[in-house]
């Protein structure tokens, strides 16, 4: 299986560092959920003794050292659909948000919701914003 995770988290990266400089609130907002969703979901579970529970590293570490003293947790492969799929749950749990916000009132914070789904449908599947 392809990592569909590294190119997509590459782009969303970009986005970032672009909506950063235009000082694009809500656009960073999104994007950095976005990249700690795809950094969770190719999260590997560890077992009861905290050893991974499914280990890829040579010894069963589940470090890999990068330099400097510092570490990077391994990381399961996602699928381009793995990805899709987690792009639509973030965007339905905006509009869920949004729908439940928008019953209390609070018509400017329900449209902030709807319009970062609607960023986040953008990058489904070959879209881009």
């Amino acid at each position: 299986m392809d990592d569909a995770a590294e190119p997509m988290r590459e782009r969303l990266q970009a986005d970032l560092r672009a909506a950063l400089k235009a000082r694009n609130k809500q656009s960073v907002s999104v994007l950095r959920a976005l990249i700690a969703a795809i950094d969770n979901a190719g999260a590997i579970a560890l077992e009861a003794g905290g050893a991974p529970a499914n280990p890829r590293l040579p010894g069963g570490s589940q470090y890999v050292v990068t330099g400097g003293g510092q570490s990077e947790a391994a990381r399961k492969p996602l699928s381009a659909q793995d990805i899709d799929t987690l792009l639509v749950r973030e965007a339905g749990e905006r509009r869920t948000a949004a729908d439940q916000v928008a019953r209390h009132g609070k018509h400017e914070e329900a449209d902030a919701l709807r319009q970062g789904a609607d960023l986040i449908d953008a990058y489904r599947l070959g879209s881009h914003p």
